[in-house]
């Protein structure tokens, strides 16, 4: 049996993670551990573990990931330039490795005079660098800039000169590592050519490290998916890189949903690796600007069904902040507004304040037994706060189905110490519209607790709920007709936030009117990041006279295709009062409105890989061919004699 060109098992490597400089001088003067806070001086971090590989000779081998994922360091690990921290590595043959342009250049010299240096270097016979020599200069086409210092040069002429040393010195097992992204076209379709040669015709082994999945496929024939420092994936070309973007595509959707709940993805993964047999229901505290004029203490939540505890957060407490718990607010200095943990004369308190969060609001989750909210018409959620006297202080909901925050109610102004508002929050047979004779209702309820026991005053008893509906200033007419839902739905019909390019797309709008509602205009319209309009619809101009609505129902603008190119969208939908077409200037009025809400993002899939612009139109090709004309100057027509 062939011997393989790189053999690979059990390798791992791992690097120290000092948590300050003074430790990082502590581990090499032989301390072990911090001699005054007698903590670890380090945490491990392993960028690769049980990672096994087998590479034949002359294979052309793609690797793909993630930034961070590993492949730079399995790479440096091949080539020598780390030594591994456990496994082996099996060599057979010289490495020639280019991981970054210019790498043992000398920026003063020539490029005539770096290419010698590395010949030399290399140990080549003298009798042979002039032939190497003129072939990197016909590969490189640098003409009279190959005499000029190569600190002159750009990004692409110097990756064209590295790769032609790299490639014209022959070694048995090249890594190329994201050089060629420095090129152009032509250089990166020249590179490709020439390592499929080299691979052909000298048995070279090339380890082929790109974002860009077109080279990737065309270039190799088998890919390596490497996620978390492992070995993921590995096969052909087009079977792993399918699947690659799959889980990119994935992710992708997560962060969208994640900016539209205004999380960071993180902590998005964090809400939905509980486990299957919890809820988790996102709330949040937040005012009408970044944050409240002043900090108060919020002293818990507690979420009940019909008086029975579901679920319950004490602030303040140790771990509240913690997501293994279940239940815990989202605390994130950097977006969100919780502050520091208070001991105060009514007990342990956790303050919401203006405290520089970027998003201004507090976030919390609440975790319910599947059972329970799978049962739920309507839980109570009990809030134990300080009175917010001098503002107001509004408590949301994330409603799935609506795709958006929902507002309960507020916080209760009046009291001395802690009080308790008690609001209505709609369970999972309001939410999925089985049960419509409940809707979120506010009631707010003072029982300051005990100086000594702050957690009594989460049993409260619920009061009767009072109807209330989120009240949004450009949608003023929401108690009429509501957009309850928002769709993006692919040719498969499944609701999605990440879309092939030139594919079908459907958005389905759902309404909700509280009595008739004569002949309403649904529009939907989707602007680029920058703000610039893209295109927009709505029934009028499409010839749909809605006529009367009642009740519930769903307006679909099916785009088949979608024609916006390669990109990330906002989008806008409402529910307008009227639209007069002939006489359209300022923004009609609206029953309701949810201004650049949802953020969709359209890719390219694995049939082709060139972003064809901000708009990919419709479009026929016809071809005339001119009638030949024959040599004493008569046009040839379209007959034929066989005699």
């Amino acid at each position: 049996m062939q011997e393989p060109a790189i053999s690979i098992e059990n390798l791992g490597k791992f690097y120290r993670v000092y948590g300050s400089p003074l430790d990082q001088l502590l581990h090499i003067s032989g301390f072990s551990a911090s001699p005054l806070r007698k903590r670890a001086l380090f945490r491990e971090f392993w960028a690769l573990r049980e990672f096994d590989l087998r590479v034949e000779g002359g294979e052309r081998l793609g690797v793909i990931g993630e930034n961070g994922s590993g492949k730079s360091t399995l790479l440096k690990l091949i080539a020598n330039k780390l030594v591994p921290s456990e496994g082996t590595i099996n060599i057979s043959g010289s490495v020639q490795a280019l991981f970054e342009a210019g790498t043992g250049f000398h920026a003063d010299l020539s490029g005539r005079e770096n290419i010698r240096a590395s010949l030399a270097y290399n140990n080549l016979p003298a009798a042979s660098v002039a032939a190497h020599e003129a072939d990197v200069l016909d590969f490189t086409e640098l003409g009279a800039f190959i005499d000029q210092p190569i600190k002159t040069y750009s990004s692409g002429m110097l990756a064209r000169l590295a790769f032609a040393v790299a490639t014209c010195i022959r070694p048995k097992i090249l890594i190329v590592d994201e050089i060629l992204g420095a090129g152009d076209a032509y250089f990166a379709g020249k590179s490709t050519e020439r390592m499929r040669q080299l691979t052909e015709r000298d048995d070279m082994t090339v380890l082929f490290v790109s974002h860009d999945l077109g080279s990737v496929q065309r270039l190799c024939s088998r890919v390596i998916w490497v996620r978390n420092g492992r070995n993921f994936m590995s096969g052909q070309p087009h079977v792993v890189i399918k699947e690659y973007l799959k889980f990119i595509e994935s992710k992708t959707e997560q962060r969208l949903r994640a900016r539209e709940m205004r999380l960071s993805r993180t902590q998005l993964q964090a809400m939905e690796s509980l486990e299957a047999s919890a809820v988790p229901l996102l709330l949040r505290l937040r005012t009408t600007e970044k944050g409240p004029q002043r900090a108060y203490g919020i002293g818990g939540f507690e979420l009940s069904a019909e008086g029975r505890p579901v679920a319950r957060l004490e602030l303040g407490a140790p771990m509240d902040n913690s997501v293994g718990s279940g239940s815990y607010i989202v605390d994130d200095p950097a977006n969100n507004n919780w502050g520091r943990s208070v001991r105060s004369q009514y007990g342990l308190t956790r303050q919401y304040g203006n405290f520089g969060g970027r998003d201004g609001h507090a976030p919390f989750v609440l975790s319910v037994d599947a059972a329970d909210w799978a049962n739920g018409r309507s839980f109570a959620l009990s809030i134990v706060h300080e009175a917010a006297s001098d503002e107001a202080i509004y408590v949301d909901y994330w409603s799935t189905p609506a795709n958006s925050y929902v507002t309960l109610g507020q916080l209760g102004a009046d009291g001395a110490g802690l009080i308790t508002t008690v609001l209505s929050l709609p369970g999972h047979l309001i939410e999925e519209g089985i049960e419509a004779d409940n809707a979120p209702s506010v009631a707010v309820v003072e029982a300051p607790p005990p100086a000594d026991e702050p957690a009594a005053a989460m049993e409260t008893e619920t009061a009767t709920p009072v109807v209330t509906l989120t009240e949004r200033p450009d949608g003023a007419g929401r108690d009429v007709l509501r957009i309850t839902s928002v769709e993006f739905i692919d040719e498969q019909g499944i609701s999605k936030r990440v879309l092939g390019l030139g594919r079908p797309l459907t958005v389905r709008i759902g309404y909700e009117t509280k009595r008739s509602v004569d002949d309403p205009v649904f529009a939907v319209t989707f602007f680029g990041l920058d703000g610039v309009q893209m295109t927009h619809q709505n029934t009028r101009l499409l010839g749909l006279d809605m006529g009367t609505v009642s009740g519930r129902g769903s307006v679909d603008f099916r785009f088949d295709p979608f024609r916006l190119g390669a990109g990330e969208y906002l989008v806008s939908v409402a529910a307008l009062k009227f639209l007069d077409i002939t006489n359209w200037g300022d923004p009609p009025p609206a029953y309701d409105r949810h201004d650049r809400q949802y953020v969709i993002s359209v890719t390219v899939d694995s049939r082709h890989f060139k972003n064809l612009g901000l708009v990919v139109q419709d479009c026929s090709v016809s071809h005339v061919a001119a009638a030949p004309v024959d040599l004493a100057g008569a046009v040839r027509v379209g007959t034929r004699n066989d005699g």
